[in-house]
This record gives structure tokens, C-alpha cells and sequence, in this order.
């Protein structure tokens, strides 16, 4: 779980909007990479996305992607539209998924 949470820290870091343009972190650092044909170091994730838990995350860019959002910030996401969001996709999580789900929200909450 700790590579999957470091791998997101890094994920949302590269996605923080950087300029009065809207690009993010990642939009110029692959900006840079066409110019240069190579990509900085800074774009590129220390952390391997592990295997075993790419579905998760997967999952949570999915949830994260139709998070709500109140009058000034972001609404965390609930074991409601977790549940809607298995039984859309015939997905069976197991109670350790629900848990690391919920950790790596807490984790965007506090990155918005």
C-alpha cells in the first residue's frame, strides 16, 4: 500500500496546474521532453506502479474523477458511490481495496 500511496503523491504533484494557462506540471514537463527527447527526471515516477494494485488505482482515478464538490472544497468520496460504482462495473472489491480506496482519498483531499 505505501508504493501505491507514494506513486499517487507523485501522480498529483505532476498534475498541480503550474501556469496562468492551466498546464500542469506534467503538460510542460512533456513539453520539455518533445523539445529535448527526454523527459527531466522530475517527470518521471521514482515509484513503479505496482502491478498488484493497478486495478486499484485504476478504480480511484475513476471515483476521483466524479468526486463532488461543496460550496469550497472537494466532498469526499463515500462508501455509497463506492458500492454505485461496483455495481456499475460488475467490480468486487475486497474489504482491504474499500480501505486503501479510502486512504488514497484522504490522501487527495488534503492535495486540493
Amino acid at each position: 500500500m505505501i508504493n501505491l500511496v507514494e506513486y499517487a503523491r507523485h501522480e498529483w504533484r505532476l498534475g498541480k496546474v503550474v501556469n496562468k494557462a492551466g498546464e500542469s506540471l506534467r503538460d510542460t514537463l512533456k513539453a520539455v521532453e518533445i523539445r529535448t527527447g527526454r523527459m527531466p527526471a522530475e517527470g518521471l515516477n521514482p515509484v513503479d506502479e505496482p502491478d498488484v494494485l493497478r486495478d486499484l488505482w485504476r478504480h480511484f482515478k475513476h471515483l476521483n474523477a466524479a468526486r463532488t464538490y461543496g460550496f469550497s472544497a472537494a466532498n469526499p468520496i463515500s462508501e455509497l458511490e463506492i458500492w454505485a460504482y461496483c455495481r456499475n462495473r460488475n467490480v468486487r472489491l475486497q474489504q482491504w481495496e474499500v480501505n486503501a480506496l479510502r486512504r488514497l482519498d484522504a490522501i487527495a483531499l488534503t492535495k486540493e
